[in-house]
């Protein structure tokens, strides 16, 4: 629940898109995979990023301040 009752914000996700062909790190390999090969990693962690791969970070949405109409 938001403050006042308003709505609860969206949740933040954060993604390691490996470059094609990459063995992943064991590190990596503990965390869940997407169905499009993203990795889905917590809100903390260190790892070394390869050349050709991307990391995606979708930052959390705000919740709403009072009633929702």
């Amino acid at each position: 629940m938001a403050c006042k009752g308003g709505q609860p914000g969206a949740t933040g996700e954060n993604l390691y898109f490996p470059a094609e062909g990459e063995a992943l790190a064991e590190g990596l390999r503990a965390f869940p995979r997407r169905e499009d090969g993203a990795v889905v990693l917590p809100g903390k962690v260190s790892f070394a990023a390869r050349r050709g791969s991307r990391v995606g970070i979708a930052t959390p949405g705000g919740g709403g301040y009072g009633k929702a109409e």
